[in-house]
């Protein structure tokens, strides 16, 4: 693991294995991780130890600060890296697709926000994203990339359920309604500091599966373990 491994070079070597044969013309799922990093540069253990453990098609990491590509493209050399910067030192978004599967970028400029689409036996959109609270964007900035089959995952630092949040989730839930969407909340909260879930999905057209990893972290946020079909 990555703890083992005398250098990045040979961490790269055991993650061959994780180059999978599957014909995706045929599309049966994909497994995501969805982890609020709070600085990729204090975390690469983790997500290193959870890629290895899980073996993810996709990652979308945010809050990513200050990015390494070098350091990235070692590390994960069987990933095509997408990026997006935020609006401040503190954000940034990371999406890392496994070689292989079929994808293109869609033209975003909002920041922290990664758009692509996964070309399968039908094209699957992902836009992943972190929504600061002081985000320069709203909602409805996000709904002329919605498409019959999409996922929006990330950090949306609003908790449908709270009372605390109850004007922010209005406009959510408000912006959701109007783009067809459904929410795909874990079971559990996801914020370590304040004990809210606002990390989660929005999608339609997909079967979304979506639960809390309940392992050891020096993030705020837990990680995510998603499944779309």
């Amino acid at each position: 693991d990555w703890e083992s491994a005398a250098s990045l070079s040979h961490l790269s070597i055991q993650w061959a294995s994780f180059k999978k044969s599957t014909s995706f013309e045929e599309f049966l799922f994909l497994q995501m991780l969805c982890f609020n990093v709070r600085g990729l540069n204090l975390r690469w253990g983790e997500v290193c130890q959870l890629t290895y453990k899980h073996k993810f098609d996709l990652l979308i990491l945010g809050e990513v600060e200050q990015v390494d590509f070098s350091l990235i493209n070692a590390a994960f050399p069987n990933h095509l890296c997408f990026y997006q910067a935020g609006e401040n030192p503190h954000g940034g978004v990371i999406a890392l697709i496994r070689s292989g599967l079929p994808i293109s970028r869609v033209p975003c400029v909002l920041p922290n926000i990664v758009v692509f689409d996964m070309h399968l036996n039908e094209t699957v959109r992902i836009i992943a994203m972190y929504a600061p609270e002081s985000k320069s964007w709203n909602w409805m900035d996000l709904s002329s990339l919605i498409t019959t089959r999409c996922v929006v995952m990330g950090d949306f630092n609003v908790d449908l359920d709270d009372p605390k949040d109850k004007i922010s989730a209005d406009n959510l839930l408000t912006w959701m309604d109007s783009c067809m969407l459904d929410a795909f909340v874990p079971g559990m909260p996801t914020s370590l500091r304040s004990d809210r879930t606002i990390d989660y999905a929005v999608a339609n057209g997909l079967d979304v599966t979506i639960q809390v990893l309940a392992v050891p972290t020096s993030s705020d946020h837990l990680p995510l373990i998603c499944t779309l079909a």
